[in-house]
């Protein structure tokens, strides 16, 4: 494979049709869409009943070893994590909601860019989500569906928050110890000029050159890219939520 082919798409957590919802929502919208990998366990829960993508606020893991592959868990020393304000419980070590359902792992997005200017979440959110309902398989949790947050997102929306390059602590060195601080490998990148191709971004280094780039490489400080460097190391097994974010992105209120 040549550097920076884009992988399968059951190797970073998406089914075919997320991986061709992004790719034409990038280009139809003329943006990069920018995604982290996901673990491939979340694969046998999408557009299964009774489960839900993983909200904002909601920190718990998804299980990767045990016995609830893909799904939300607590467990010995991993206590429930919960600061969504969804009504989030455990019985049984499986995280789920007052309608009883499940829940599995969101897509994750590092960037929404422009001609190299980064887009708010509240650009876009609400035309990807909609965007994915239409092209790949629809979540169907119990229970009426939801808008909720600032972003105005669905119980069932398979991106529920904004990407990681537009978030307020990701340059900081004391927020959770600066564990998030820096880009966060592995990425894919759904071009937006249909005569490019999509590319993967293995390490930080990589996806910095991106950056650099597009004139971009100022959205994280010297430091933070220090610290992002310590992830440098090819992504044999990419698994999705590789940092703990102890609280939500803030993003400006829609009004109405």
């Amino acid at each position: 494979m040549p550097p920076h082919a884009p992988l399968p798409p059951h190797e970073i957590g998406m089914t075919p049709k997320e991986a061709t919802a992004l790719r034409t929502f990038a280009v139809r919208k003329g943006v990069d869409v920018y995604v982290r990998d996901g673990g491939p366990t979340r694969l046998a829960h999408v557009g299964a009943s009774g489960t839900r993508p993983k909200p904002a606020g909601l920190y718990n893991k998804t299980d990767k070893t045990g016995g609830h592959l893909g799904l939300v868990v607590t467990g010995p020393g991993n206590a429930l994590d919960d600061h969504s304000g969804r009504a989030f419980d455990d019985p049984g070590s499986v995280v789920r909601d007052k309608h009883g359902n499940s829940v599995h792992g969101d897509i994750d997005l590092q960037r929404m860019d422009r001609g190299g200017q980064k887009l708010p979440a509240i650009k876009y959110i609400q035309d990807l989500n909609a965007h994915l309902r239409t092209f790949s398989e629809t979540a169907r949790p119990r229970g009426p569906e939801e808008t909720y947050t600032a972003l105005r997102v669905r119980t069932s929306d398979k991106v529920q928050h904004g990407a990681h390059d537009e978030w307020e602590e990701r340059n900081s060195m004391t927020y959770n110890g600066g564990r998030n601080a820096g880009p966060l490998p592995g990425v894919t990148k759904f071009s937006g000029n249909p005569r490019q191709r999509d590319e993967h971004y293995s390490t930080t280094a990589e996806y910095r050159q991106e950056l650099r780039r597009k004139g971009a490489e100022s959205t994280y400080s010297a430091t933070a890219y220090a610290k992002g460097a310590q992830r440098d190391t090819a992504v044999q097994n990419p698994h999705g939520n590789p940092v703990t974010i102890s609280k939500a992105p803030m993003f400006p209120k829609i009004g109405r």
